[in-house]
């Protein structure tokens, strides 16, 4: 698979989980041979919808 095809795979898999399992804010990002290939975010932080969720969202791991 190509670097195009796996970004529009996991982007499909990234928005259905917020359809399919009521998530309310994520992101990912993945990185191949040291160059990032894919970077989203989307959502709010919280269920109430009141800040978004972006690329500097800070989570516990």
């Amino acid at each position: 698979m190509d670097a195009l095809g796996l970004r529009e795979k996991i982007e499909r898999i990234f928005k259905l989980n917020f359809k399919e399992r009521e998530e309310f804010g994520a992101s990912v990002s993945v990185w191949i041979g040291g160059r990032e290939i894919i970077s989203l975010a989307e959502g709010y932080c919280e269920k109430e919808c009141i800040r978004p969720w972006d690329e500097t969202t800070l989570v516990p791991v």
